[in-house]
């Protein structure tokens, strides 16, 4: 599960520039970027990758390392206004590759979609 506070780290430590890793880098799906924050509408944005488990990415290696499903959104400018999260469709198979049909789903393929992250879970 993707927790807010994960998202958070991961926009607050994510680069303002493209690093070696490729990662991260402008994001230009208008149609997705127009279901979060309005404020990010029309603006140049980056995306980061998050992962569920709060350990940050490596902007800084090379080859880039396996990005994950999900990303933050973050305009490109001196506030890095945090837009909101999205995610990789996934994909069932791998056609037209050399992997073989009903290969196991990819989650970190496919278009992105908007999505949201769970608030912190109370201690009880």
């Amino acid at each position: 599960m993707l927790t807010q506070d994960v998202v958070k780290k991961a926009w607050q430590n994510a680069p303002s520039k493209t690093e070696q890793s490729g990662y991260p880098h402008h994001y230009n799906d208008q149609k997705v970027i127009e279901k979060l924050d309005p404020v990010c509408h029309g603006k140049t944005v980056f995306e980061a990758s998050v992962y569920a488990d709060g350990k940050l990415y490596p902007f800084a290696v090379k080859p880039k390392q396996n990005p994950g499903a999900f990303r933050v959104i973050y305009t490109d400018d001196k506030d890095k206004h945090y837009c909101g999260i999205i995610s990789h469709d996934g994909v069932e198979e791998v056609k037209g590759t050399r992997k073989k049909e009903g290969t196991p789903a990819n989650p970190n393929a496919g278009d992105f979609h908007a999505c949201t992250a769970e608030g912190p879970k109370r201690k009880s």
